[in-house]
């Protein structure tokens, strides 16, 4: 089953990218580097005739070295593809008397927003305020994008795009199921707008409170600029347009103005504005703007739409200002003025504040403020803090509390009757899971919806009655090709850290190939930004467990799997507890006999894709392959990069090595570019998007030319830069299974798996 190594390498010879040493001395250190060339002097655009060369030939050497495998690669695309439900529909919400749904079509990359009058019964069960159908951005999501955000290459973009979407309606609710199709408006149609654009990204879309006028927001290159579009129900589009903004729109109360987050030159959102409908864009008032650089600002609305919630955040401070819905004019109001270290989030409820801080605990509590009086001196206990429950988030209902939290490594779901204090848990059926909220547009409601899912169970969309205690499954994504949950098993081990901290892996594997020390096993990791890899289903991951692969996730630390402390314990001057993580990871799995030092593929994206680069430096023997999908690896050059947008906001995850000798130096024994060494190194995919904001392109191109100069090995490394994408790749649902299916054929090829070999 064995080849030799060389038989996998192309006749042709890869890339070889000039040497063009370029120097500085930071705090008496001189710096060599061989290729900042490839940066262009016209970023964000990219016009170097020399630069664009390189990368283009770096394209056509991977397909060189895939063509063995081409068909194969078809097949897993058409396998892939053969998990997708085309034709797919979101479950319904209803709002303002209309039920909202996105709907996907057969052989379409994207889908079309829809909506239809409800009937008179349910309108007028429905109650509350009806201000905006997008529920897109609340409190815990203000600042979202303000990191090198994970990237999860063994999850399809389709995937992501129909999460609990599937077509396998358990509980059809009422006209839910039953829209006569002469009743259903058509809103938008992103096939449409798509037509002539390689990439289309919907950054949010939102209704008026009467329900009469919408506003989109649309990247078409992958920079993640959006251009604002309103259209009026029955007229259509109307000639506002609104350039250069980070995408997330709110409507005041009376839906005259519509208030967005203006984009800066470093790409960093820093202004917010009103716009008056119908008038042009230099007639928009400026509500606030942002002067540090190192704080991103967002929008959104409270729960019950009564403020329009402006915050700002460098990751370990916030500030949040609130301007009242019904006031849309006035100025806004500080909640609490920032202090270094202390984060927030406001929701209201009743006539209070409810506020979500960390003032006194690492793990947050729950107080309560009044609106005229909601400073810190002001606030009043809710909710405890907690050494073992990780309060992460509260969505508060007319008469409850809605809270999710973390406690030992899980996801929890904690109900709170406003009334009494009294409280209860939701109880999930399988011992490892993800949960996180659902579409909860509504206000007066007994209901919260959720989204679960584990290793082995497909996304469902779940109603939980928070006065009868049951949960009501909507939908169940469901997988046209076949897939039954008794073919996969799941399990939870803790790997001993080096200073004896016990770190969580997830496995999921077939039974039919339970894990042995010959089985060849895709790890993910991230370990940043506080984000928790929480146990998720992939059907796409079916394509490797169905060929013997054992699929982990590490748990290191830099996430918040264990709390907060576990975050904490994985930045800054602690980094280094995030890369021991996964070796010692890998080592135990090969200890316990789930595989073999040499066997495992290391996977991870973005700040994840860092974490791979660190560790292969390290320990390249530990693994036969690695995935690093728009890989953050150039973290010294860009962390003394201060005009860079991403920079002056991450100097609270990685330090300010510009500035300070002492992360200077710490920074320099783990950036993965800079550790590159004369040694062998695993066979390695890369991956790069052209317009990427938060991992510019030539961070990965820069890492494959010294790798190229520098490994003594002949494996395979192979980078592919998307010439037409940012961070988040392809955007059509299929078009980034091709993306998958070049991964796995990638992988199947290296580990000269029986069906690579006889392609």
């Amino acid at each position: 089953m064995t080849r030799a190594v060389r038989s996998l390498l192309p006749d042709s010879l890869p890339p070889r990218a000039q040497q063009r040493p370029a120097r500085r001395v930071v705090h008496g250190d001189e710096r060599v580097d061989d290729y900042e060339w490839l940066r262009d002097a016209a970023y964000p655009e990219v016009k170097d005739p020399e630069i664009l060369r390189y990368l283009t030939a770096e394209n056509a050497y991977l397909e060189q070295a895939l063509a063995p495998v081409a068909t194969l690669r078809e097949a897993l695309y058409q396998e892939l593809r053969g998990r997708v439900a085309e034709d797919d529909d979101s479950v319904p919400f209803l709002k303002g008397g209309y039920y909202y749904q996105t709907r996907y079509r057969q052989g379409r990359e994207y889908p079309e927003l829809v909506r239809w009058a409800a009937p008179a019964p349910e309108r007028a069960a429905e109650s509350g305020p009806a201000a905006t159908a997008s529920d897109r951005v609340k409190s815990d999501k203000l600042t979202d994008g303000a990191f090198r955000q994970a990237t999860e290459p063994v999850q399809s973009q389709s995937e992501k795009l129909t999460e609990g979407a599937g077509s396998a309606a358990v509980q059809p609710m009422g006209s839910l199921a039953a829209a006569p199709p002469e009743q259903v408006e058509q809103l938008l149609d992103l096939n449409q707008l798509a037509e002539g654009h390689e990439y289309l990204d919907l950054g949010d879309f939102s209704v008026s409170p009467d329900q009469a006028l919408f506003a989109y927001s649309l990247d078409l290159t992958g920079s993640e600029r959006h251009e604002v579009h309103l259209m009026r129900a029955g007229v259509g589009p109307l000639e506002d347009r609104i350039p250069n903004t980070q995408g997330s729109l709110v409507w005041s109360a009376d839906g005259e103005w519509l208030f967005y987050a203006e984009l800066d030159a470093q790409l960093r959102p820093s202004r917010v504005y009103r716009h008056r409908v119908g008038t042009p864009r230099e007639a928009d008032v400026l509500v606030y703007e942002e002067t540090d650089p190192a704080f991103w600002l967002g929008i959104g609305q409270t729960q019950d739409e009564a403020f329009i919630v402006v915050a700002t955040s460098d990751k370990q401070t916030s500030e949040v200002r609130l301007i009242p819905s019904h006031a849309p004019t006035e100025e806004p109001l500080v909640v609490a003025p920032r202090r270094a270290g202390h984060e927030y989030d406001v929701e209201h409820h009743d006539g209070q504040l409810i506020i979500r801080t960390n003032d006194t605990h690492t793990n947050f509590r729950i107080v309560t403020a009044s609106v005229q009086a909601p400073g810190e001196a002001s606030w009043r206990p809710l909710i405890a803090p907690s050494d073992a429950c990780y309060l992460r988030a509260v969505l508060p209902l007319r008469r409850h509390l809605v809270i999710l939290e973390r406690e030992a490594g899980l996801p929890h779901v904690r109900v709170r009757e406003v009334a009494s204090g009294a409280e209860h848990r939701i109880t999930f059926p399988d011992p490892v899971y993800t949960v996180s909220f659902g579409e909860n547009p509504e206000f007066d409601r007994q209901v919260v919806r959720l989204q679960y899912q584990s290793l082995v169970a497909p996304p469902s969309v779940v109603d939980y009655d928070l006065e009868r205690r049951s949960l009501t499954t909507l939908k169940v994504q469901r997988i046209p090709s076949g897939y039954d949950v008794s073919e996969l098993a799941s399990e939870r081990r803790f790997a001993t850290a080096a200073d004896g901290v016990q770190v969580p892996i997830s496995l999921v594997y077939h039974r039919d190939s339970p894990p042995t020390p010959s089985s060849p096993v895709y790890l993910y990791v991230y370990g940043s930004y506080g984000m928790s890899l929480d146990p998720y289903f992939s059907a796409n991951r079916l394509s490797l467990l169905r060929r013997g692969f054992v699929f982990a996730i590490a748990h290191v630390r830099g996430g918040s799997t264990m709390g907060r402390a576990w975050y904490e314990d994985g930045k800054l001057m602690k980094k280094e507890n995030t890369f021991t993580d996964i070796i010692r990871a890998v080592e135990h799995l090969a200890e316990a006999g789930y595989t073999s030092l040499g066997r495992v593929t290391l996977s991870g994206g973005s700040a994840g894709g860092m974490a791979v680069g660190a560790v292969i430096n390290r320990a390249p023997g530990h693994f036969h392959a690695a995935v690093a999908s728009v890989p953050f690896v150039d973290v010294m050059n860009t962390m003394l990069d201060s005009s860079l947008p991403l920079t002056p906001p991450e100097y609270t995850e990685w330090g300010n090595p510009e500035l300070d000798p002492e992360v200077y130096r710490y920074i320099q024994g783990y950036s993965p570019y800079d550790n590159v060494t004369a040694q062998p190194y695993p066979h390695l995919l890369v991956t790069a998007g052209i317009s990427d904001p938060r991992v510019t392109y030539w961070e990965p191109a820069k890492w494959v030319a010294k790798l190229r100069q520098l490994k003594t090995d002949d494996h395979l490394l192979l980078l592919h830069t998307n010439m037409s994408a940012g961070h988040g790749g392809a955007s059509g649902r299929f078009e980034a299974l091709k993306e998958l299916a070049r991964e796995y054929a990638f992988l199947l090829w290296v580990y000269q798996h029986p069906d690579a070999v006889s392609a």
